[in-house]
C-alpha cells in the first residue's frame, strides 16, 4: 500500500534519488505499507516498544547495537490512582479531562523516547514505529477515545481492535512518517496488555490448560490453551504496587522488598538501601509473616499485645521501621486499612481465578503452570503468596515468573508482523467473564477474604498457626 501523500511525492523523490531510492516499509498483519521514499541514507529503522501501566510507564528502544530500557511514573497518578478515578476526571469539564490524561500519558512516553535515543545514540528520525501495550483505560486515554463508557453498563469501550495511527495525530515524538500500533484490548478491564502476555507467555500455544496472572492493578486473568482462552478482570486496586497505603513506595532502592521472621521480624530493602516505604512483594511478607508470629489473626487483625503492634489515631498499627532507622524521618507502618485493602485484594484475584475455573469445570490443581505477570519478579516468595491466599496451594515449581509479559509482548510485535497476527488472534480467541454481575463471584470473594481462606483445605500446605511446611 503506498499512502497518497507519498504517491505525490514519489516522481520527485526518485529524481533526487538518482533513480537508486531508500524506502521504509511499513511490514503489517494486512500487508506492506510504504512510509517514505528519498535519496540514501542508509540510516537503520528504530523501533520503540511502551508499556503503559497504570502506576509506571516502561520502555525499550530496539535498533541494531542498541537495545536500552527505560521507565518513569504514569503522570496522570495526579488526577487519580487507578483507573476508575481517571475516567471520572475525564467526565469533567467535557473534554479537558481527556485531554489533561492525554498529555499527561503522551508527555512521559516522549520523555522516555528521548532518554532511550540519547543512550542508545540516535535520532529521532530514525524512529519509524512505536508499539503500545496497556490495559484499556490506558490505551483510550493515549489516543483521546473518551473512557466513561469502559465503567457504565453495558461496560463497552470505544473500540478494541485499535488502528494504526500517525505520529501526529497522538503526539508522539517519532519519525512524523512513522507508524504507531496499539496492540488489541478483550474488554473494558481486560487490556492490550493481557494480550501482549499471553502472547510473550506462549498461554495461547500450550498443549495443556495454564494461567496467566497479572498482579497489577486490574489483577487480570486468563486461563486456557491453545483450544481455549477464558479470562477476567478482578479489578484488584493498586495494593499491590504499594500505592494508597500509608507507607507504600514503587518497587525502588529504599523500597523494602523482602521480610522474613527471624528471633523477631526482619527486613530487606531494594539495593539495601535506607528504607522509604514498602513495595508489593514487601507487603506480601509482611502479611505472611505477621500471621506467622502470631501479631495478626486470621482475619487480619492486628494482636494488640503483640511486639511491634502500636495505637495510632485509636487504631492499631504494626511499625516496621521505626523513624530513627527510616530515610523519611518517620515511621514505616502497616495500618489495619492496609491490611484491609491487601486482603481485598488478594481476595478478588483468588476470587476471579476461582470463578473461571468453575466455569470451565476445572481445578487450580489441574493447571500446567500459573504464570506470574507484572513487575514482581523473583522477589516474590511464592511460599508467602500461598500463605496468605493470594496464590493458590499448588506444587512450587508450578509457580512461574515471566516478567513484565506486556513489554515483551509489545516488543515481539515491534520485531515482527507475524507476531502482530498472532496476537490478534489471541484477542479474538479470548472469551470474556464480567464478574461484577457473575452470580458466584461475591460469594467466592468473601471467603477469599481471609488468611489464606475460609476453607482450610484448599491450603494444605499452611499450617493452622501460619507455618508453612515444604511443598514438594
Amino acid at each position: 500500500h503506498i499512502p497518497l501523500a507519498v504517491l505525490r511525492d514519489l516522481p520527485t523523490r526518485l529524481r533526487q534519488a538518482d533513480w537508486r531510492p531508500e524506502a521504509a516499509l511499513s511490514v503489517e498483519p494486512w500487508g506492506m505499507r510504504v512510509l517514505h521514499v528519498g535519496p540514501r541514507t542508509h540510516t537503520p529503522c528504530c523501533m520503540v516498544a511502551v508499556d503503559i501501566g497504570t502506576t509506571a510507564i516502561k520502555a525499550r528502544l530496539l535498533a541494531p547495537e542498541a537495545a536500552c530500557v527505560a521507565s518513569c511514573y504514569n503522570s496522570q497518578v495526579m488526577f487519580g490512582p487507578d483507573v476508575i478515578t481517571r475516567i471520572m476526571h475525564c467526565q469533567r469539564g467535557e473534554q479537558k479531562g481527556c485531554r489533561e490524561l492525554q498529555d499527561a500519558v503522551v508527555g512521559d512516553i516522549n520523555r522516555l523516547v528521548a532518554a532511550l535515543l540519547e543512550d542508545g545514540g540516535r535520532g529521532r528520525d530514525e524512529v519509524w514505529g512505536m508499539v503500545v501495550s496497556g490495559n484499556t483505560t490506558m490505551m483510550h486515554l493515549f489516543l483521546g477515545l473518551e473512557p466513561a463508557w469502559i465503567r457504565r453498563d453495558p461496560y463497552v469501550g470505544c473500540a478494541y481492535g485499535l488502528p494504526p495511527v500517525r505520529p501526529e495525530d497522538v503526539g508522539v515524538d517519532i519519525h512524523p512518517a512513522g507508524r504507531v500500533f496499539c496492540l488489541p484490548s478483550v474488554a473494558s478491564f481486560v487490556g492490550a496488555d493481557i494480550t501482549a502476555g499471553v502472547l510473550a507467555s506462549g498461554l495461547a500455544e500450550c498443549e495443556r490448560p495454564a494461567a496467566l496472572i497479572d498482579l497489577g492493578t486490574n489483577g487480570e486473568i486468563v486461563i486456557g490453551c491453545r483450544e481455549f482462552l477464558v479470562c477476567c478482570s478482578a479489578s484488584a486496586g493498586p495494593a499491590f504496587e504499594g500505592a494508597g497505603s500509608a507507607s507504600g513506595t514503587r518497587a525502588r532502592d529504599g523500597a523494602v522488598d523482602s521480610v522474613w521472621s527471624a528471633d523477631g521480624v526482619r527486613w530487606r530493602t531494594i539495593g539495601d538501601a535506607p528504607p522509604l516505604g514498602i513495595c508489593g512483594t514487601g507487603y506480601i511478607d509482611l502479611l505472611a509473616t505477621l500471621l506467622a508470629e502470631g501479631a495478626m489473626d486470621k482475619t487480619g487483625r492486628f494482636v494488640s499485645d503483640a511486639p511491634g503492634v502500636a495505637e495510632a489515631g485509636g487504631e492499631l498499627q504494626y511499625v516496621l521501621v521505626p523513624a530513627a532507622e527510616a530515610a523519611t524521618n518517620a515511621d514505616i507502618v502497616l495500618t489495619q486499612a492496609d491490611v484491609t485493602n491487601l486482603i481485598r485484594a488478594k481476595g478478588a484475584i483468588y476470587a476471579a481465578g476461582c470463578v473461571l475455573l468453575q466455569s470451565l469445570g476445572l481445578s487450580w490443581t489441574e493447571m500446567d503452570a500459573i504464570m506470574l505477570a507484572g513487575g514482581f519478579g523473583e522477589s516474590l516468595d511464592k511460599d508467602n503468596a500461598v500463605a496468605i491466599g493470594l496464590l493458590p496451594d499448588v506444587p512450587r515449581d508450578r509457580i512461574e515468573f515471566v516478567g513484565n509479559t506486556s513489554l515483551r509482548g509489545a516488543v515481539m510485535v515491534a520485531e515482527s508482523a507475524e507476531n502482530h497476527w498472532k496476537a490478534r488472534q489471541a484477542a479474538a480467541k479470548m472469551t470474556y467473564f464480567e464478574l461484577s454481575t457473575h452470580p458466584d463471584f461475591m460469594d467466592q470473594f468473601v471467603s477469599a477474604c481471609f488468611l489464606p481462606h475460609t476453607d482450610a483445605e484448599r491450603f494444605p500446605s499452611v499450617q493452622p498457626g501460619g507455618d508453612q511446611v515444604e511443598h514438594q
